[in-house]
């Protein structure tokens, strides 16, 4: 079955709230790995509260990076973040999982929604809610194979243009104009 990656840290507007829901609405079809990590202040009982579920693994605290890295790279990456709080905000994990050609499943109505609608690396869920963004995995499990190879051809042109080797040959082309 397809595995979604649920990563990062436990503040609200980042979907924490919604999962259980959503893990609900999808079981057992899709398996769920769920990083329960919280920060000061932050609640993340209700993605412990997943554990002992047959199609969802919960990690606490923080992943080592090669954990880090298989997590997003074997699996679809759900960032279910609220919109109005990443219309314009990064996520290191969007960006990882471009470079790992992990497809995402993203929100309308952010700068992350409109580059997956451009690039094809995802799918874009409509609304911030669990309902929404369970029809969307399920969408992306029936869609997996296509979605797999978008986000790989996406990797491999991401790689040449924002990868180390880029940065190290632009350096390289600095030094040699002394």
């Amino acid at each position: 079955p397809m595995v979604v990656c649920f990563i990062g840290d436990g503040r609200p507007e980042r979907g924490t709230t919604l999962l259980p829901e959503i893990v609900r609405r999808c079981a057992p079809a899709i398996r769920f790995f769920i990083q329960a990590n919280a920060p000061a202040g932050f609640d993340v009982a209700p993605l412990l509260a997943l554990r002992g579920l047959p199609n969802v693994e919960v990690h606490t605290g923080p992943l080592d990076d090669d954990a880090f890295y298989r997590a997003i790279a074997g699996s679809v990456v759900l960032l279910a973040y609220l919109p109005r709080a990443y219309q314009i905000k990064s996520s290191g994990i969007f960006g990882e999982a471009k470079f790992l050609g992990a497809p995402v499943i993203v929100p309308r109505g952010t700068w992350m929604g409109e580059d997956v609608l451009r690039l094809g690396n995802g799918l874009v869920f409509d609304e911030f809610d669990p309902g929404s963004i369970a029809a969307c995995l399920k969408r992306a499990q029936q869609e997996l194979p296509r979605l797999r190879s978008a986000a790989a051809a996406l990797a491999s042109r991401y790689r040449q243009t924002d990868g180390a080797d880029h940065h190290v040959e632009a350096i390289e082309a600095l030094f040699a104009q002394e």
